[in-house]
């Protein structure tokens, strides 16, 4: 088949997308205190290109090496940047006394997959090789993200899973309402599709612009987790909530999980739609978002 041709329709569309996420940054609330925030440009094989970064010193227990998560926003894999999630990675920073990296991977349309994939990775390679001068404990390396941020952290563990040349270990993957089939099938996107986020126009949409050859990559496991093999994979948290048309996928993913012997903690949150974590102060998300972000920490402390 055919690759899909990015139009000059589609390139306006993600446009829009751009701009109306940051127009929704002030929905996210106020930012809050860490203990330091370390501006990084994060080397890549091309001796012109950096990827750029933040790391957020958490608070609490200076006197420890800390965990470190690398966090990947999300955005449709089009839109998002380190702005759009600096709430949410502040926040996780300060209740996991963590060090957090937040990147700004490759978008697409103008870098499609395999590139924003390729960012993570080597932010990854960055924090094994560079986080102990930070405080951080390189035993102790987790992967997080939202929304195709989480798509992203789940290839990822399939990768390191699959390269086994790889000196990275990962104790275990954040999934906040990933992305993780290919299709928009489910029962639920059926139910919910066309009146919550992400509707079925957006989702596939995104899955157009995210992937050169759709027909090639919908069986590809590092595009969309979900059609891979999930043994021996790291202890899994997937969260998602009720109003979200992708929770049949990211339920689908966990019972996968299960039945390979990988630790999952899953939780469909009552009430509240996609995005309810990245937007957890919002008065509509702010009895489930701090219940997420409870979980979430207790996830963490209780990893071994």
């Amino acid at each position: 088949m055919e690759k899909y041709r990015i139009s000059s329709v589609d390139k306006q569309q993600v446009e829009i997308m751009r701009r109306d996420y940051r127009n929704m940054i002030p929905l996210a609330g106020e930012k809050d205190e860490v203990v330091e925030v370390h501006e990084i440009n994060i080397p890549t094989k091309e001796e012109d290109r950096t990827i750029y970064a933040k790391l957020f010193v958490g608070l609490g227990s200076e006197d420890k090496k800390r965990p470190v998560i690398l966090f990947i926003h999300g955005g449709g894999f089009v839109s998002g940047d380190l702005d759009t999630h600096e709430v949410l990675t502040r926040a996780l920073a300060n209740d996991n006394q963590a060090l957090v990296l937040s990147i700004d991977y490759r978008l697409s349309p103008e870098h499609q997959f395999p590139a924003g994939f390729e960012d993570c990775y080597t932010a990854l390679l960055w924090i094994k090789e560079h986080i102990a001068v930070y405080g951080g404990d390189v035993n102790k390396i987790l992967v997080a993200g939202d929304s195709a941020g989480a798509t992203l952290s789940a290839s990822l563990v399939q990768y390191l899973r699959d390269k086994k040349e790889s000196k990275v270990s990962v104790l275990a993957q954040l999934l906040f309402y990933p992305t993780l089939s290919p299709y928009t099938h489910s029962a639920s996107f059926k139910a919910l599709g066309n009146d919550y986020f992400p509707t079925y126009a957006v989702a596939e949409f995104v899955r157009k612009m995210y992937v050169a050859d759709f027909e090639k990559e919908a069986q590809n496991p590092y595009a969309f987790p979900l059609v891979g093999a999930v043994d021996n994979l790291p202890p899994a948290l997937i969260v998602v909530g009720s109003l979200d048309p992708l929770k049949d996928e990211c339920k689908e993913y966990a019972d996968k999980l299960i039945k390979a012997d990988v630790p999952v903690f899953f939780k469909e949150y009552p009430q509240v739609e996609h995005g309810f974590i990245q937007f957890f102060k919002q008065d509509v998300n702010q009895k489930q978002g701090a219940a997420a972000m409870l979980d979430i920490s207790t996830f963490i402390k209780n990893l071994a």
